[in-house]
């Protein structure tokens, strides 16, 4: 017969897991000095009440080491022999982050559409950001969504979604691909300023020709408030508020944007 006292040495180095705990604890009293008898133990365990369950687990006990774990209940343990003790499962090694969410410790990186690695999925779910890719962040300044939304750039180039074209530092011209026709323009160079008047604005590449009627709103194309360059990937005069006015008060002629 093994001795009470050497029980409780052996119950203080196996104590690790909750079923151990529960059957060492009704061998030897969980803590008691005083051996038992086997029969009333194995009887103990057949007719195991949930209040004899409940005093159980206030009477485990665990090795006085310090290896934090957090539960899957939110709450930060001593040790995972704790946690089972509580009847709670380990959701992770450590303490419970304060995020209010918990995830598992699992490295699966993604990157993040703010451009920031996270461990996984859940992580960057916690941190309210979305998914950008699977993977570390590439060092590429940019991240976007593996998102089919396609936009024409001020280029010329088709890019898969909004966010592409302004990582490639590009303005978007339309929604949409690019359609088979060169852009008239790329910069403010490609533009330039005809007519009879001074009232067109078009391509360097093409000839403007109008008639020398003069209008009254070509006067407005002379003024600070405007300008011809390139927008959208077609030539024109800078569309401001003070033009808009001007024309209005001018007259309906309206503005002259191209070859007349």
């Amino acid at each position: 017969m093994v001795k009470g006292e050497t029980m409780q040495s052996m119950w203080k180095s196996w104590c690790g897991s909750l079923a151990m705990c529960a059957l060492l604890a009704l061998m030897v009293g969980c803590g008691s000095t005083e051996s038992e008898d086997p029969a009333a133990s194995q009887s103990a365990l057949a007719g195991e009440s949930l209040r004899d369950a409940v005093e159980l687990e206030e009477r485990c006990i665990c090795p006085h080491v310090v290896a934090p774990v957090c539960g899957e209940d939110g709450n930060t343990y001593g040790n995972s022999c704790l946690a089972a003790c509580a009847r709670v499962e380990v959701a992770y090694d450590g303490e419970c982050r304060d995020e209010g969410c918990n995830c598992p410790a699992v490295y699966d990186p993604v990157c993040g559409e703010d451009g920031e690695t996270y461990g996984n999925a859940c992580e960057a779910g916690c941190a309210d950001v979305g998914v950008a890719y699977e993977g570390e962040c590439r060092d590429e300044g940019c991240a976007c969504p593996r998102v089919w939304d396609p936009v024409c750039g001020e280029d010329g180039e088709t890019y898969g979604n909004a966010c592409e074209a302004r990582c490639a530092g590009v303005a978007v011209a339309y929604e949409g691909e690019c359609r088979d026709e060169k852009p008239e323009c790329r910069t403010d160079r490609d533009c330039k300023v005809g007519g009879c008047s001074g009232q067109l604005c078009g391509s360097i590449n093409d000839d403007l020709i109008s008639t020398c009627e003069y209008l009254p709103e070509y006067a407005c194309y002379d003024q600070e408030y405007t300008s011809c360059g390139c927008f959208g990937g077609k030539c024109g005069w800078e569309q401001t508020e003070e033009l808009e006015s001007c024309l209005e008060t001018a007259g309906p002629g309206g503005p002259v944007l191209s070859e007349l």
